[in-house]
């Protein structure tokens, strides 16, 4: 687990990385349960983080302005993984960082590796 100021360090790294990493973010259902084995992906994209405000927990996302959405992460706990530990992301990528909200969804933030 990741404290509530590192997380937001994270999305801060996303916003303000000169050549901003694309993230993959995947939203699974609250209402799956630990015996399950396929949890149901709610949705997914590819994205920016457009902003991070630590202060009202809001997150924004979009290639662009215009097609930005904001996700409210107020009361989530976060968990930081990498390449090597995690088991919600499939491919190559840097690192994630999952969201679990109060009410049990998992939102899942993957930074894909930077093209060089």
């Amino acid at each position: 687990m990741v404290s509530w100021e590192e997380a937001f360090l994270i999305f801060n790294k996303w916003r303000d990385d000169p050549g901003p990493p694309l993230i993959s973010l995947l939203r699974e259902s609250a209402l799956f349960s630990s015996q399950e084995q396929d949890q149901k992906i709610l949705s997914g994209g590819t994205v920016h983080v457009l902003a991070a405000d630590a202060t009202s927990g809001v997150v924004t996302l979009g290639l662009t302005p215009k097609s930005a959405e904001d996700i409210d992460l107020s009361g989530a706990t976060f968990r930081y993984s990498d390449p090597r530990d995690t088991r919600l992301v499939d491919g190559e990528w840097e690192c994630s960082l999952e969201a679990i909200l109060p009410d049990g969804t998992l939102i899942v933030f993957a930074e894909w590796p930077s093209v060089e």
